[in-house]
């Protein structure tokens, strides 16, 4: 199998960063009292989320929706919010 270029060029500690921002961002949810089926799950499906803004710009030339940060960032946390108060209304 041959590597992405991407990946060959990694800093040595970028898995263990990435690895430590999914695993606090779960953490996170649960102190938060969120009643979310998987926390981890969740903090995956949020991080990505907001990753993928830059990185289809940078790849592309646009982002999701052709949208400005400020509106992409504003549904984010709109739908964060409603995904996490709903998970602790269950």
């Amino acid at each position: 199998m041959v590597e992405p270029v991407l990946r060959q060029r990694r800093v040595p500690d970028v898995d263990t960063l990435i690895a430590t921002l999914y695993r606090e961002a779960a953490q996170w949810i649960r102190a938060q009292g969120a009643d979310v089926a998987d926390p981890e799950a969740t903090a995956a499906v949020l991080i990505s989320s907001l990753t993928y803004y830059p990185l289809l710009n940078i790849l592309i030339g646009h982002t999701p929706g052709d949208l400005e940060a400020d509106r992409f960032l504003d549904a984010w946390v709109e739908h964060a919010v409603r995904s996490l108060e709903a998970g602790s209304a269950r």
